[in-house]
């Protein structure tokens, strides 16, 4: 059910509207529970967040936009819904029908909309975290971030607009006014084969996410499907390892990865959750390893 939501966009929107001065917003329970680690932790690594507060009136009720965390690659955007007074309880959760993040010239970028556990309609408030990436630069971009018809399941596809709990759609403009913290991991000889039919030239570790970039122009025998399912593992200081943004089936809860190309393939694998890039040891990619420092 979380990843019916899913939803893919060619960002082509220009904007022109900023926020003020950063400021720290407080994750909340919820989102720090989804994320697994605490919003001091993450402050520890360059990434606490900064706080948005835009809100706007939406079919009888409100949305709250409370805050984003990112990098150069990805986002994670909390929102919170005010449902309008009365609304009956749903079941099995909540969405919306549309929804998209839009970046100028950022080029095709993937998302998904998450509930976030212990946030669903409880006194009336819903709370969702948005998780997007892509394969330009984020940091620093003015955004368009679109939420259209909220509906609650069970519901019919075609049926979500008609159905919608709080019909009508908010766009809120914004910019992306962080830090990047991303760690350098070095590609020996400045290029490395790793399958695909491409060359990995570039590999960039953050607290949030895993960016891989290579060379330019489509190669003969370039394989954007085996680029996409190309094996990911962090080895760590302590001698335990994970598999990232696996291929097939289901991914893990907040684990995205998304393929850019072919003109210049790259690979951007969001964590959905927060990591020290100090206690990453090695990269590997496609069983080839590459050490941190």
């Amino acid at each position: 059910r979380r990843w019916a939501v899913l939803a893919v966009a060619a960002a082509l929107a220009c904007c022109a509207l900023g926020v003020g001065a950063a400021s720290r917003f407080e994750w909340g329970k919820e989102l720090a529970a989804f994320l697994g680690v605490e919003q001091s932790a993450a402050e520890t690594l360059g990434v606490p967040g900064v706080g948005l507060g835009l809100t706007k009136a939406l079919g009888g009720g409100k949305v709250t936009l409370e805050g984003v965390l990112g990098d150069d690659h990805c986002v994670y955007i909390p929102l919170r819904v005010e449902l309008p007074e009365g609304t009956p309880p749903a079941a099995e959760g909540y969405s919306f029908d549309r929804f998209t993040l839009d970046l100028p010239a950022a080029g095709n970028s993937g998302m998904v909309l998450l509930p976030l556990e212990g946030g669903q309609a409880k006194d009336g408030v819903l709370k969702f975290v948005l998780l997007a990436n892509t394969s330009t630069n984020m940091s620093g971009r003015t955004a368009t971030l679109t939420l259209a018809d909220l509906f609650a399941y069970p519901c019919a596809p075609e049926e979500h607009r008609q159905n919608a709990l709080m019909k009508g759609s908010a766009a809120f403009e914004f910019k992306l006014d962080y830090t990047p913290q991303a760690v350098p991991v070095p590609v020996p000889d400045g290029q490395a084969e790793v399958g695909a039919g491409t060359g990995l030239q570039k590999i960039e570790l953050s607290p949030l996410s895993l960016y891989l970039g290579f060379e330019e122009g489509p190669r003969d025998g370039f394989d954007s499907k085996a680029l996409m399912e190309l094996p990911l593992t962090l080895h760590f200081t302590d001698g335990t390892a994970a598999a990232l943004c696996p291929a097939g089936g289901e991914e893990p809860q907040g684990m995205t990865r998304y393929a850019g190309g072919p003109r210049q393939a790259q690979l951007v694998c969001q964590f959905g959750t927060v990591l020290d890039p100090a206690a990453v040891e090695s990269v590997e990619v496609n069983g080839v390893l590459f050490p941190v420092r």
